[in-house]
């Protein structure tokens, strides 16, 4: 959306985010994806680990891992097959299901009929507009408990139509929610106010 309305590339160089970090104007193979997800590529044949320098700020691996303070070079694990990518703490991701194969107007796409998994990152607040007016934010202005963990204030989903319930799930823990609404989890709310009907939101805890 924000590269359609203000021109802003989806894949950004780190200078156009931080003009002030003297490390980011040579930094020559890593990018932020959008404003809140940093990648790091091997380029290296064979190699498992990577090292680079992490923009200022708190970052959390995208599949799952301890955050990591920024500005600083930091070396990381990075098996064959993966790519390093860290969130920008704050992050609220919206993903489309793992059986949509187009972002073209489809019935999976778009409308009533609309199913997403939101990957949220505790830490500042953050929102997220998508083109079809859905709207995901995340709020911690009046709720100052402890960080996301999983101490959620939900109760464990008992069935899989449950709403406002979380599941564990690979380090993670799933928060499911159907209709529109806000939910209070330790220390903060997510909102959401969309057309979807069913939305599952993957929480990454601490």
């Amino acid at each position: 959306l924000l590269a359609a309305q203000y021109g802003q590339p989806l894949m950004r160089a780190l200078p156009l985010a931080f003009p002030d970090s003297a490390p980011a104007w040579t930094a020559s193979d890593t990018y932020l994806l959008g404003p809140d997800l940093f990648v790091a590529p091997v380029l290296d044949e064979g190699a498992t680990t990577r090292t680079f320098w992490l923009p200022p700020g708190t970052w959390y691996p995208l599949f799952g891992g301890a955050a990591l303070e920024g500005d600083r070079e930091v070396t990381v694990s990075a098996p064959v097959g993966e790519i390093p990518v860290f969130a920008r703490a704050g992050t609220v991701l919206p993903l489309l299901g793992p059986d949509v194969q187009t972002l073209l107007p489809t019935p999976a796409t778009a409308g009533a009929d609309a199913v997403r998994e939101v990957w949220v990152f505790p830490g500042i607040d953050g929102r997220v507009l998508e083109p079809n007016g859905n709207t995901w934010a995340l709020d911690a202005d009046d709720y100052r408990g402890a960080p996301m963990e999983d101490g959620a204030v939900l109760p464990d989903c008992s069935s899989a139509a449950q709403r406002g319930c979380t599941v564990a799930e690979n380090g993670r823990l799933r928060v499911r929610t159907r209709g529109t609404g806000r939910l209070l989890l330790d220390g903060h709310q997510l909102s959401y106010f969309s057309t979807a009907t069913t939305v599952d939101v993957l929480w990454q805890p601490e």
